[in-house]
């Protein structure tokens, strides 16, 4: 660790110390995320060393060291600390670590690294499955600018990661503790407008059914044409290499739209099993506000629908309806209104 705390890497030169500098980070990255007793006494004398995390945290901030990527190594380091122990690094050195991923996740500026952002995203995720309380105690202001990452439709990658931290936060809900109760009380405005924006609108129960009538005539089970002496897959082949291309990127747009859709619906229902232990909060209003005023059908008689439309054999689509069953057992212990009047009408819980 001596070439990282001796920082010549800042007090020298870049190009002189770079080499000694990634070398050594290499070296310190491989051990720390090893198993074993090896791995855990190295995560402890970095944690208990400030010149290593101050020259860490250096690169972090410095441009040169961002262009030789030597951020992502340190990313990978400072995550597997052990941040909840007690000895040299105090608790907001370690917040203003989690802080340094947030804007740099958050951030909207065009000149961002792609790459820096996606590590610091995962980053977020980890830390805060992990350390919650530290998360929202030296960082009140990420909650918000999470949120609002869970609506920018530039990048889907990035609303995934914002709902995954999200919902790490709200599992680990204490009650007593005030940057949890500011949690949940974004949350639950944050609640109506993502159920709004994935469930289904403007389509009658019929409709969706006649969707999935039309989707099972066009199915056709692999060499079922064999009878009739044609193969499926060669009969693909027709197909000029334009529409072949186009129908695989509709299918990897769509395994992306459902894998953004499970992870937004995981946020809710972890939101409504929060809203529901906690006796301070009521889950009908949110769930109130979530039916628009030319809706086909509840908020229950939505999810079922979703319930239809994603009834694919793939396992972003069980995912979704793992999810919504979750989602509905939860509103069925609530006994809110929605309750006897939506829940035995859709037939959910049948």
């Amino acid at each position: 660790m001596a070439p990282i705390s001796s920082d010549m890497l800042h007090l020298i030169d870049h190009d002189e110390w770079f080499g000694v500098a990634a070398a050594s980070l290499q070296v310190m990255c491989r051990i720390v995320t090893s198993p074993g007793s090896t791995g855990e006494n190295l995560r402890n004398q970095i944690h208990g060393n400030t010149e290593v995390i101050s020259s860490m945290e250096r690169i972090l901030h410095c441009k040169i060291c961002r262009k030789h990527k030597l951020y992502i190594l340190v990313i990978k380091i400072l995550t597997k600390l052990p941040m909840d122990a007690a000895p040299g690094v105090g608790t907001k050195s370690r917040g203003k670590f989690i802080e340094t991923m947030a804007r740099i996740f958050t951030s909207d500026s065009e000149t961002q690294d792609s790459s820096i952002r996606k590590l610091a995203g995962e980053a977020l995720a980890m830390l805060s499955e992990k350390y919650a309380t530290i998360f929202l105690k030296e960082n009140g202001g990420v909650v918000d600018d999470l949120s609002r990452m869970l609506f920018k439709a530039d990048h889907n990658t990035y609303r995934i990661t914002a709902a995954e931290t999200l919902k790490h936060l709200c599992m680990h809900y204490k009650e007593n503790e005030d940057c949890f109760k500011e949690l949940m009380k974004a949350m639950k405005d944050v609640t109506p407008k993502v159920l709004i924006q994935i469930l289904p609108h403007g389509s009658t129960r019929k409709e969706v059914q006649a969707r999935n009538e039309t989707d099972k005539d066009k199915y056709q089970p692999p060499g079922a044409d064999l009878e009739d002496g044609h193969d499926s897959c060669v009969s693909s082949q027709d197909n000029g290499p334009d529409e072949i291309i186009s129908s695989l990127q509709e299918k990897d747009e769509e395994s992306v739209d459902r894998k953004l859709h499970a992870a937004l619906l995981s946020l809710c229902a972890a939101i409504f099993d929060r809203l529901i232990s906690d006796k301070g909060h009521d889950l009908t209003p949110p769930v109130k506000a979530i039916v628009s005023e030319d809706a086909a059908f509840s908020f229950v008689g939505k999810l079922r629908e979703m319930v239809e439309i994603n009834r694919e054999p793939t396992a972003n689509c069980l995912m979704i309806m793992k999810i919504i069953s979750k989602m509905v057992i939860s509103m069925m212990q609530h006994g809110g209104w929605y309750v006897k009047k939506n829940l035995d009408r859709t037939g959910l819980t049948a």
